[in-house]
């Protein structure tokens, strides 16, 4: 289309003229300036490309892949491997030519216009105008007309189509983008460059070296030597000129950073190091066992269930990412402070925290959340985090199941929880979703958890609370419904093993000093008082030694793990009276399963009924008394529903949105069977099994705590 070019030589023909509209298809014409004789021209006609599609009155343009191969027809008059160039806008591509063998030159067109292409041979140079389609042209160089010099090319382009482009060429690309994006994450993880880059940083400002970009290159060139491992830190002035010069350098005074690298050695591996009080290295030699090991001892490692191991695995990049750099890779592990203490297991768990790719896409993804067992502060917290957590990753559809495992059959009942209803709630004791005893059949409560298209199944509760919930993900299994079950350990008694605290312990055991502080003032404001606390406390005494050492006031504290003689906690009793005038004794709840025989009955979620071990002991007390024929009188206080009732204190608060947190950091990850924790203040993914399947925690009446 178009106006004519000038002269079109012995072939006397001429570009057609008008534009694409007006013309279902395009003239082509190649031309060269004669040398030494006339042109030569070739006129064919090939179809018209693609008009450009318009999106609100603009034009809009789609950059698509092309490849083009050129390859030798006929050649006569000229050297092989002679160089030839093609041209297209500002790209260029050049190769040698062969007669056997094809040249390709990748370049990127746009399907609005066609691809004017300048091909340069060592004769002469052409131009021509490619469709986007596939298609083969003959281009023929002729310096003479008689055929002394001529070169005969076929040219094709092979562009991938739009659809192809749009789909499988884009997603590829994203794939590709993404493939390299994992590498160089997992490459900076393997060769550990971010502690090293820090090292770089804090040894230049510890030194403050005159020029630090040449103090960085003598040390990175004296780093080069080490083979494997991560390497070394940058060493000093004073110590990359001793290490050059073979000798032990001397130490520097002042103060060190003892979290750098020691400079010097290096090996294959980790290294042990020990320092002076001054900071001065005494030995450096590469790491064994033994020097952070007792013999007898063990590293397990707790690997957690993911849904990819039975379904689908899926991946996707999480939302987190604007908002967080935070993200926690996907092999990272977290080992227990290692001791010396012989025979010795220590955990090797799952770094918690948000993961760059996830398992669920959230604006496809229902959540449910359940509480069960007894009441605890905090759980109105634990709520609140996980809905807020779930809002902020993108999933709009959360449940709340009231009345606890019963309430999972009644899914007419449920809450619809969103940010403005939970907005509140942490400041409230108790649970908004009605925490109840008793386990329906699991096999029913998977089927109504699929039924309701839950994906994501948050149960907050205690060993047992978390045994049902993995028997609940089992008949999960059995239907074939891929869903992420997580628990948030929860018992007020603290006994959970393995993890540090559960939460509200920290609330009750405040609320509890509280009591123990009411029934010091009373004893010492009434004669001959004794002032009698029953805290909570079923099978381990934690809340009971925990608020009596917050007290500093107690007498005789009695919790289960002990073994006790009434008569001579009687005899003690009095001696306190005869000397003192007032006495504080504490018991746990628990201690009616030791000190008295129960009766063997249990509740609905299948614990002991204990008997009331309070009353019994204020009643043996005062018979002692009356027998002895001494005045008492006994001030008698049962904290135990209030201690649990109440909202979280501050670190609670604070420790139940980690929690929860990280509970929904789990399930968008797809783990699953899986429970959130801390262990020696770390905070980790723990499989539920490694829970409900460990003896409950219990005081060490031998301990330092108790002692």
């Amino acid at each position: 289309g178009g106006a004519p070019r000038g002269p079109l030589g012995e072939a006397g023909a001429r570009a057609a003229g008008g534009s694409a509209a007006a013309s279902p298809a395009w003239c082509l014409v190649f031309w060269h300036p004669a040398r030494g004789g006339a042109g030569r021209v070739q006129a064919l006609q090939v179809e018209a490309p693609p008009r450009a599609r318009r999106s609100g009155g603009r034009r809009t343009r789609c950059s698509r892949p092309a490849t083009m191969e050129v390859r030798v027809k006929s050649a006569k008059g000229f050297a092989d491997d002679s160089i030839v160039s093609v041209r297209a806008g500002s790209l260029r591509r050049q190769g040698p030519l062969h007669k056997d063998k094809a040249m390709e030159f990748n370049m990127s067109r746009n399907e609005a216009n066609p691809f004017k292409v300048q091909i340069f041979s060592p004769v002469a140079s052409q131009r021509i105008t490619l469709v986007p389609k596939t298609e083969t042209y003959d281009v023929v160089f002729d310096s003479d007309g008689a055929g002394e010099k001529r070169l005969e090319l076929s040219v094709t382009e092979r562009t991938a189509s739009p659809k192809a482009v749009g789909g499988s060429v884009l997603q590829a690309r994203e794939d590709r983008r993404k493939k390299v994006a994992n590498e160089t994450q997992d490459y900076i993880e393997d060769h550990q460059l971010v502690p090293f880059i820090q090292n770089i940083m804090q040894s230049v400002l510890a030194e403050k070296p005159a020029d630090p970009y040449a103090y960085i290159e003598a040390n990175l060139r004296a780093a080069r030597g080490a083979s494997r491992g991560p390497p070394p830190a940058l060493l000093s002035p004073t110590s990359r000129s001793a290490a050059l010069e073979g000798r032990t350098p001397k130490p520097k005074s002042g103060p060190k950073a003892l979290f750098v690298p020691t400079p010097g050695k290096t090996f294959a591996g980790a290294a042990h190091v020990v320092l002076d009080p001054q900071g001065a290295v005494v030995s450096h030699e590469p790491l064994a066992v033994d020097h952070v090991m007792p013999p007898q001892s063990e590293v397990r490692r707790l690997r957690v269930a993911h849904l990819r191991d039975k379904y689908e695995a899926k991946e996707m990049e999480t939302p987190l990412k604007q908002v967080t750099a935070s993200l926690i890779a996907k092999n990272s592990w977290t080992l227990q402070s290692l001791t010396k203490s012989s025979g010795k297991v220590f955990f090797q768990t799952l770094t918690a925290g948000p993961r760059r790719m996830l398992h669920f896409d959230p604006k496809e993804t229902a959540a449910a959340i359940v509480t069960c067992g007894g009441l605890c502060p905090g759980l109105n917290s634990v709520i609140r985090e996980i809905v807020m957590m779930l809002h902020m990753y993108g999933v709009n559809r959360i449940f709340g199941i009231k009345g606890g495992y019963k309430g999972v059959m009644s899914p007419e009942n449920w809450l619809d929880l969103t940010p403005h209803l939970v907005q509140d709630i942490h400041s409230q004791g108790g649970t908004i979703l009605v925490s109840d005893r008793g386990n329906p059949p699991h096999s029913e409560m998977a089927k109504v958890l699929r039924d309701q298209n839950v994906r994501q199944y948050f149960v907050i509760g205690g060993d047992g609370t978390l045994k049902g919930a993995g028997q609940t993900y089992d008949a999960m299994c059995d239907i074939g419904w891929e869903c992420a079950v997580v628990g948030v350990p929860k018992t007020i008694d603290n006994d959970i093993a393995v993890i540090d605290t559960t939460f509200g312990f920290d609330t009750a055991c405040t609320e509890a000093k509280k009591a123990i502080d009411s029934a010091y003032v009373e004893a010492q404001c009434n004669a001959n008082c004794i002032g009698l606390v029953k805290l909570m406390g079923r099978h381990a005494g934690f809340i009971t030694m925990h608020a009596s050492l917050a007290s500093r006031n107690v007498d005789i504290c009695l919790i289960p793990e002990m073994d006790i003689s009434l008569d001579k906690v009687l005899e003690h009793t009095l001696h306190l009276m005869q000397t003192k005038g007032h006495a504080v004794i504490v018991v746990a709840e628990g201690c009616g399963d030791t000190m008295i025989m129960s009766s063997g009955e249990t509740d609905a979620g299948g614990n002991k009924l204990l008997a009331d071990v309070g009353p019994w002991l204020k009643d043996k007390i005062a018979a002692k008394f009356k027998e002895v024929k001494l005045p008492l009188t006994i001030k008698y206080i049962d904290p135990t529903y209030m201690i649990r009732a109440v909202p979280p204190n501050s670190y609670d608060r604070v420790y139940c949105s980690v929690l929860a947190q990280n509970s929904v950091h789990a399930a968008m990850a797809g783990y699953t069977g899986v429970t959130a924790g801390r262990i020696e203040q770390r905070y980790v993914f723990l499989p539920i099994e490694a829970l409900v399947k460990s003896k409950s925690k219990r005081v060490d009446v031998r301990g330092r705590w108790f002692q």
